[in-house]
Parts: structure tokens; C-alpha cells; sequence
């Protein structure tokens, strides 16, 4: 991701923009690759991908900010980071409501009281942030789990505890 993408989504966010409305623009990008295609050709003339955005988000119900965001972006040539804008976007969002996410990874399905002991260290260090988790199954980690957040990962899997004990045997 490009710092032009991040700063793109800073204002953005900075424009008051519904999330709804970025998530409905993200959904009509990717469900439409022609649209998308129109936006990023160099062929296609300004004029007519600012009437093609026009027309789709109309229909679309989208508000005018998002509309005239994209046709900004059209503008300065960076309609190919869209996605990465929003991407972004949401990122800075969570950001700025103090919502942090985090992916557990496990062997195995874990029990609601694991997650919630997981939940719990989340909290004591990062107080004030809304703990989102979600949870992913990788038999390939042998036990234990692997949380990642958009800050730090933390490694509580046996593959890395046995890569630990195979460095102290062998003095790497």
C-alpha cells in the first residue's frame, strides 16, 4: 500500500464519509471489473469516467462525497489504488474509534474461554480500544495460537516454540 493510498484515505475520512457508502463503492468496484477497468484506462477520457461514476453511484444511492472522491481520483490518475484507499480507509477508521482487530489462528477450534483469556490480555494492553477477534483453524501450527493485530503478533504456537528449542540446541 502506497503512502498516496493512506493519505487518500485520511481525507477521506476526514470528508465525514459514511462507512456505508465506502463499503457499497468498495462492493460495486470489485463486483464490477469492467468498471474498474473503465476508471484505470488512460484511453478512457475524464469526461467519460466522470459520467460512467456518476450514473453507477446514482443508482447506487451514493452520497455526492463519495462520488466526487472517486472522480477526483480519476482526476490525479490514482483510481488504480481504490481498493487500497479503502482498505485504508477502514484501518484508519478502527484507528480513530479505537477499535482494534485481531486474527487468532489456531490449531484447532478454540473454547470461548480460551478467546476470552485472549480478549482479557488484549484489553490490559490496549485500554480504551474495542477488542474485535476473529478466529482461523491452521493444523499446520501442531497446538497453541498466533494473534495478529494490525500493531504486533504474538506467538504462542508450538511450531514457533519448537523452532525456539531447535535455535538453543544448535547455537543459532
Amino acid at each position: 500500500m502506497t503512502q498516496t493510498a493512506v493519505n487518500s484515505a485520511k481525507v477521506l475520512y476526514d470528508l465525514s464519509t459514511d462507512k456505508d457508502d465506502i463499503k457499497n463503492a468498495e462492493n460495486i468496484l470489485s463486483l464490477t471489473p469492467v468498471f474498474k477497468e473503465v476508471l484505470e484506462c488512460p484511453i478512457v477520457s475524464l469526461d467519460k469516467k466522470e459520467k460512467v461514476v456518476d450514473e453507477i453511484f446514482q443508482r447506487a444511492k451514493l452520497s455526492s462525497v463519495v462520488t466526487n472522491f472517486v472522480k477526483e481520483m480519476c482526476k490525479v490518475g490514482n483510481a488504480c489504488e481504490l481498493s487500497d484507499i479503502f482498505k485504508a480507509y477502514y484501518d484508519y477508521w478502527d484507528e480513530k474509534n479505537h477499535i482494534l482487530r485481531a486474527v487468532v489462528t489456531s490449531a484447532k477450534e478454540m473454547s470461548q474461554d480460551e478467546i476470552k483469556g485472549i480478549r482479557d490480555d488484549l484489553e490490559k494492553k490496549y485500554p480504551g480500544y474495542t477488542i474485535e477477534i476473529s478466529e482461523k483453524v491452521d493444523e499446520s501450527l501442531l497446538g497453541g495460537y498466533v494473534v495478529k493485530t494490525k500493531m504486533e503478533e504474538y506467538d504462542k504456537s508450538f511450531t514457533w516454540r519448537l523452532s525456539q528449542l531447535e535455535r538453543k540446541m544448535t547455537g543459532r
